[in-house]
């Protein structure tokens, strides 16, 4: 298991943030579970959180997964991600602008991290997104 980030919410104002990127660390690797935690939360709105990925060494990042929003109560999911896809043609690369809720599957390269957008002015909670399978680390 690997810790995407791991985020107390407390005193993080609206706007666009990232995680640190991880790397694959098994170029093999064809799969990856990722689950989202987020803790019952006061005072924001909303968080939308994606699993993003790079194919350039992090000069771009595309999205591969985009949670369901969280606002206030607690949420749990999971998402399995293959690099395998049945698409018949590309996927557009999307930064932070993908369909709620949905997985772009063949989307997968060897850097990782955790974009995630908050509205309003969060009190208390805690964002946090693991990896499991396969192993990231810090490149």
């Amino acid at each position: 298991m690997s810790i995407l980030i791991n985020q107390n919410l407390a005193g993080v104002g609206a706007g666009t943030y990232t995680s640190s990127p991880l790397e694959l660390q098994d170029e093999t690797a064809t799969r990856l579970t990722f689950q989202l935690n987020f803790s019952a939360a006061t005072g924001g709105t909303s968080v939308d959180t994606y699993v993003q990925t790079s194919v350039d060494g992090g000069g771009t990042w595309a999205d591969a997964i985009h949670f369901a929003q969280s606002t206030t109560t607690a949420a749990r999911a999971l998402a399995g991600l293959s690099a395998v896809s049945s698409a018949a043609a590309p996927t557009a690369a999307t930064d932070g602008t993908q369909t709620v809720n949905t997985i772009n599957q063949g989307v997968f390269g060897p850097l990782w991290r955790v974009k995630y957008v908050v509205v309003g002015s969060y009190l208390t909670g805690n964002l946090r997104v693991d990896s499991g399978g396969v192993g990231l680390e810090t490149p």
